[in-house]
C-alpha cells in the first residue's frame, strides 16, 4: 500500500492496521476536482418558455431552484426568453424558447431543462442577445448561432444557424457582447469591432446601415471591456485609464453624455464616471461599477436606474448601495450582487423578475431579492432573472462510522463525508474494519489534516 505521493506504507503486526491521511475539503478541492464547490441555480420571474429551467410554465416571484441545472456551472447569462450555462469543462448547456435556434442544439424546439450542446468544448465565455448567442473560445475564436436577420452572426449573411459555428476571420478575440440584433467583440489589442444591426448608428461605423461583416470601431482604442444594449440600441466601452465611452442610441441619454439626442454615430464620453471596473447595458439605460459604487444613466420609466423616481438621467448618478461586487441588466430590470452574498434589484416587476416577493409592477429602488444568500453572480434575461449560489462550505466536519465495511467502502464513506483520503488497494476490499480512532462523530475544523487509523480484521 502506498500513501498519496508513492510512498510505502508498513503494516503493523500482528494486527494490520491502515493509515489514511485525510485532509479536509477545502484543502483537497484544489488536488482533487472531484471535490471542487458544486454550485446550485436559483431564477425567479417570467417562465412561460422554460427560460428558469424548472421544467415547470410558472411565474416566480421568489427564486427557485434550477434542479437541472449542471453543480459544475461556472458562469449563467440571460437572453429574450432563453438561457445558457458555461461549464468547467468548457462546454455550454442552454434552455427556454427555441424559435430562432438561439439553444444551439440543431433544432427549434424549445427546452424547459438545460441541455449540454454536443461537439462545443473550449469555450470560455459566452453572451446572449435577444436571439441570438456569441461564445468565445480559449483560442481567441467566436462561434456564433441563432437569429442572423440583422447579420448579427458576423458570417457575412443573414442566414440563422440553429448550432454553433465558427465565424471566419474572427479570431484574437478576448470578449464578445451581444446586443439586439448586434454584436460587439473586443480584441487583445485593444479594439473594438461591431456588426448586425445598425440603426441607431450602434456599430460605431458612421453609418446607420447594417453590415453583415465585423467593422472596427473607429477613435477608440484602449478598451478593456464592451457591452452591447440587451434589447436595446447602444454600445459602451470601458477604457485602461476607468473612463466610459458609448454610441448609437441615445434618445433617453443612456450614453451618458448629459444629451438627448436619438442617434450618436461615434464614440462620446459619459461625463464624471472614473476608476470603473464593469459596464452594463440594458434597453435604454446603461450601469457602471466603480470601487464597490453603482452608477446609473439613461431611461428611467421603470424605475430601473434604481434612484427612487422614474426620472430619466442624461448623466451618470450614484445610487446609495455600498460593498457591490457585480452589477447585471436585462431588458428594464437590474440587479447588484452585495459582498455579503446578498442580491439587491430593481426596475419591471411585471413578472416578479426583481425577487422580492413584492407584486408592485415597478420597483425603482433596490428591494432584496427573498433567501439568496453566498451569490457568486446574477444574471437578468428579458422579464427573468438568473443567479448561481456557491453554497458555504462548513467550518467543522464529522469523523463518519466505517466499522463493519470494508476498506475500500471506508475510504468512499470518509470521502463522501468531505474528506480525503488515500487510494487503497482493491485486493483488501474482502477485508473488514472492526475498530477506528478517531471515533465515530468526532469533529474536525475545516482545513485541517486528520489521520483516520482503521485496523483490519486480515
Amino acid at each position: 500500500m502506498f500513501d498519496f505521493i508513492g510512498r510505502p506504507v508498513r503494516a503493523v503486526l500482528p494486527t494490520a492496521v491502515l493509515t489514511f491521511a485525510l485532509t479536509a475539503v477545502a484543502t483537497a478541492s484544489h488536488a482533487d476536482p472531484a471535490l471542487a464547490p458544486q454550485v446550485l441555480g436559483y431564477g425567479w420571474g417570467v417562465n412561460g418558455s422554460g427560460q428558469l429551467g424548472d421544467d415547470k410554465p410558472i411565474d416566480h416571484r421568489v427564486p427557485t431552484t434550477l434542479p437541472g441545472l449542471p453543480s459544475d456551472t461556472r458562469r449563467i447569462v440571460g437572453g429574450a426568453e432563453f438561457a445558457i450555462a458555461l461549464l468547467a469543462d468548457t462546454t455550454v448547456a442552454t434552455w427556454g424558447a427555441n424559435y430562432a435556434g438561439q439553444l444551439g442544439d440543431g433544432t427549434t424546439e424549445p427546452r424547459s431543462m438545460p441541455v449540454r450542446l454536443p461537439g462545443l468544448s473550449g469555450i470560455v465565455q459566452v453572451s446572449a442577445g435577444d436571439f441570438h448567442v456569441l461564445a468565445l473560445d480559449s483560442g481567441g475564436d467566436v462561434w456564433a448561432w441563432g437569429d442572423n436577420v440583422r447579420g448579427q452572426l458576423g458570417d457575412g449573411t443573414t442566414v440563422g444557424h440553429p448550432a454553433p459555428e465558427k465565424v471566419p476571420g474572427l479570431t484574437g478575440f478576448v470578449q464578445v457582447s451581444a446586443g439586439s440584433r448586434f454584436s460587439l467583440g473586443l480584441r487583445a489589442d485593444g479594439t473594438v469591432w461591431a456588426w448586425g444591426a445598425n440603426d441607431s448608428g450602434q456599430l460605431g461605423d458612421g453609418t446607420q446601415q447594417d453590415s453583415a461583416y465585423p467593422h472596427r470601431v473607429a477613435d477608440l482604442g484602449d478598451v478593456t471591456q464592451v457591452a452591447g444594449a440587451f434589447g436595446g440600441q447602444h454600445s459602451l466601452a470601458l477604457r485602461s485609464d476607468g473612463t466610459v465611452w458609448g454610441w448609437g442610441g441615445n434618445y433617453f441619454g443612456q450614453l451618458g453624455d448629459g444629451r438627448v439626442v436619438d442617434t450618436v454615430l461615434a464614440p462620446v464620453q459619459a461625463v464624471g464616471l472614473a476608476g470603473v471596473s464593469q459596464i452594463v447595458a440594458g434597453e435604454g439605460s446603461s450601469l457602471a461599477l466603480a470601487g464597490g459604487r453603482v452608477w446609473t444613466w439613461g431611461g428611467n420609466y421603470f424605475g430601473q436606474l434604481g434612484d427612487g423616481t422614474f426620472n430619466d438621467h442624461p448623466s451618470p448618478i450614484q445610487l446609495a448601495l455600498l460593498g457591490v461586487t457585480q452589477i447585471s441588466t436585462g431588458y428594464s430590470q437590474s440587479a447588484a450582487v452585495l459582498a455579503d452574498g446578498t442580491v439587491r434589484s430593481w426596475g419591471a416587476n411585471f413578472h416578479g423578475e426583481v425577487g422580492s416577493g413584492s407584486t408592485d409592477t415597478f420597483v425603482p429602488a433596490p428591494a432584496s431579492v427573498r433567501g439568496l444568500t453566498s451569490v457568486a453572480s446574477v444574471a437578468p434575461g428579458f422579464g427573468f432573472d438568473l443567479a448561481l449560489v456557491t453554497p458555504r462550505q462548513p467550518t467543522v466536519l464529522l469523523v463518519p462510522d466505517v466499522t463493519g465495511t470494508s476498506v475500500g467502502d471506508a475510504f468512499q464513506r470518509l470521502r463522501s463525508a468531505g474528506l480525503f483520503g488515500l487510494r487503497v488497494d482493491k485486493d483488501r476490499d474482502c477485508t473488514r474494519v472492526v475498530s477506528q480512532n478517531p471515533r465515530p462523530g468526532a469533529r474536525t475544523s475545516l482545513g485541517s489534516v486528520v489521520t483516520v487509523h482503521v485496523a483490519v480484521d486480515c
